[in-house]
């Protein structure tokens, strides 16, 4: 609700997350995918909707193909790995996924995640004008 209030139609939003914000940031698309140009999900989980008068729109998620930016530390700690191959398979049916594996990484943000980013930002066309 509040991009729709406070963001011009016209302006690209790519929601990104990391753990509940990356959940977050994949609910969002399933609430109103036509709003989002893409998604960044960092060591997060895809959320149940629990919420019976929230009705998701992941049919039209699936058809409009949006990208999404998936990665996690192999070493994770805190997010049980069958969440990660859950959420990467309900991402590979309705987005347009990359998914990136990182060996030693535990529940954290890695310098070579960042440069992986900013590779798939310009190989979608994703920017402000500043890459």
């Amino acid at each position: 609700e509040w991009v729709a209030a406070n963001v011009p139609e016209d302006r690209a939003v790519v929601p990104f997350g990391f753990s509940q914000g990356a959940a977050l940031a994949i609910h969002v698309l399933r609430l109103n995918p036509d709003r989002y140009r893409a998604s960044v999900a960092l060591s997060g989980f895809v959320a149940p909707n629990v919420a019976k008068d929230i009705s998701l729109n992941d049919d039209v998620l699936a058809d409009l193909n949006t990208p999404v930016f998936f990665g996690y530390g192999l070493d994770d700690a805190v997010i049980a790995p069958y969440e990660f191959s859950a959420a990467a398979a309900w991402l590979e049916e309705h987005t347009w996924l990359e998914e990136k594996r990182y060996r030693g990484l535990d529940h954290a943000v890695h310098m070579e995640e960042l440069g992986d980013i900013r590779s798939w930002f310009a190989l979608h066309n994703i920017s402000s004008g500043l890459m």
